[in-house]
């Protein structure tokens, strides 16, 4: 499953977000989640700045040293040519 969208905020704002859900056939209580939204901000039309975030989940880690959620924020720089 894999559900997303992408909505404008503003002329020059967007915001996306994708979620998926990955279960193991075998076993339907092993899967993992991940969540990924984005904010895009359009500076000119050459350059943009992005933010994202990461949250990620899996029921059963390979190891018990291994946590069974992680996030991450991300900031981009996007220039085109």
């Amino acid at each position: 499953m894999r559900p997303k969208f992408k909505q404008s905020l503003m002329k020059n704002i967007a915001l996306s977000m994708e979620f998926y859900y990955k279960p193991n056939i075998v076993k339907f209580n092993d899967y993992r989640i991940e969540n990924h939204i984005q904010l895009d901000c359009s500076i000119n039309r050459y350059i943009s700045l992005q933010f994202a975030y990461m949250y990620e989940y899996n029921s059963r880690p390979v190891t018990e040293t291994v946590k069974n959620t992680d996030t991450m924020f991300q900031t981009f720089l996007d220039i085109k040519f």
